[in-house]
């Protein structure tokens, strides 16, 4: 094996360390970009990245795998409602994948899933949303949400919720509004050297 470093003057490739190549009479670093260098020469890969791979299969430690995907995601929602979804593979977030989804009125629109496999989608159309998972052509797993109109129940129970809320806020506005009145009062007393006289 060779002992002569990179960069210093080599005859022949058998001169040089295991990572290194004789080149114009010097030693060189072997290019390796997607593997592993081994006697002076570069042993590829079979991937390093998805692309590499066949349709349907992802690059785990250097191995095209076939993977399984799953979405999880509501069967039913109410129109107007945010659709939210999550795209994993094996068990793990499957980020940064575009997600084809078909809506109502045929309209395709692509989503790409966040760090957390996420995406969310609003819906503006009655009917059956399609969400694909679809890597360079093939569909790898599929499923379709449903968005249904509102009852009269869920619109009198948001009215309600509204109302409560907005009560609540008229009460706290009215309590403090009570202790600033009472505030003014009390300095204006004090600032004429009157005392509170309580009856």
């Amino acid at each position: 094996m060779g002992t002569v470093s990179i960069g210093d003057v080599c005859t022949s490739s058998g001169d040089c360390v295991s990572s290194g190549y004789c080149s114009g009479g010097k030693c060189v670093s072997v290019p390796c970009s997607c593997g592993y260098v081994s006697n002076h020469t570069c042993i590829p890969y079979e991937c390093c990245s998805d692309d590499a791979c066949s349709a349907g299969l992802v690059c785990i430690n250097h191995s095209c795998e076939k993977v399984e995907v799953s979405i999880d995601a509501p069967k039913n929602v109410y129109l107007g409602d945010t659709i939210n979804a999550t795209v994993s593979v094996n068990g793990n977030p499957y980020s940064s994948r575009n997600i084809s989804i078909t809506f109502p009125n045929g309209e395709i629109v692509l989503v790409t899933t966040d760090e957390y496999g996420q995406i969310q989608l609003s819906t503006a159309f009655l009917g059956n949303y399609n969400l694909s998972v679809v890597d360079r052509g093939m569909v790898l797993n599929s499923t379709s949400v449903n968005s249904l109109p509102k009852t009269d129940d869920d619109l009198n129970k948001k009215k309600y919720l509204f109302f409560e809320e907005e009560a609540v806020f008229g009460f706290v506005l009215l309590v403090l509004l009570l202790i600033a009145v009472l505030a003014y009062i009390y300095f204006r007393y004090l600032r004429h050297g009157k005392k509170l006289e309580f009856k």
